[in-house]
């Protein structure tokens, strides 16, 4: 749900979805570290919370978090355009917003980091943006949040 022009194709699987009498709930994720370069090495740089060891990780900014937020928020939109029942925003598996959550992947000083009141800091503003999104839909709309509670990982959660 990158931009509009993914709604008439995603419109026809929510159709089959529920042509088959079925829900049909779209999860928006965003990779952070974990995303797959599709440039030469040279050139890509993969965002997460916080710049690791490996060069191509960079922090993102909170101008650029801004931005996330807003697109999780547009991508709801969307999802309700195409004819979805709802969307899980996906807070697990070491994606963005689990990497925000976790002391490991989470090394910022700023209001994003640091107390994990400021580490969840990022999926509550996504949270609150998707629902204000969804609340704007005529009919009902799930909003659900895919949670991973634990690391098994010394120093995790």
């Amino acid at each position: 749900m990158a931009d509009d022009d993914m709604i008439s194709g995603l419109q026809r699987l929510a159709t089959t979805i529920h042509q088959q009498g079925a829900r049909a709930i779209l999860q928006l994720v965003h990779a952070g570290q974990r995303a797959i370069a599709v440039m030469p090495d040279d050139q890509w740089v993969a965002r997460g919370p916080s710049s690791s060891n490996t060069p191509s990780i960079h922090a993102l900014s909170v101008a650029q978090l801004a931005m996330i937020i807003e697109q999780f928020g547009q991508a709801t939109r969307r999802a309700m355009a195409a004819g979805f029942d709802g969307v899980e925003i996906h807070g697990a598996n070491h994606f963005l917003l689990q990497q925000f959550m976790s002391p490991l992947t989470n090394q910022r000083t700023d209001s994003y980091g640091g107390s994990l009141v400021n580490r969840l800091r990022l999926p509550i503003q996504i949270a609150r943006r998707v629902l204000q999104e969804a609340q704007s839909s005529q009919r009902p709309f799930i909003v659900g949040y895919r949670l991973s509670p634990e690391e098994r990982l010394t120093g995790g959660l």
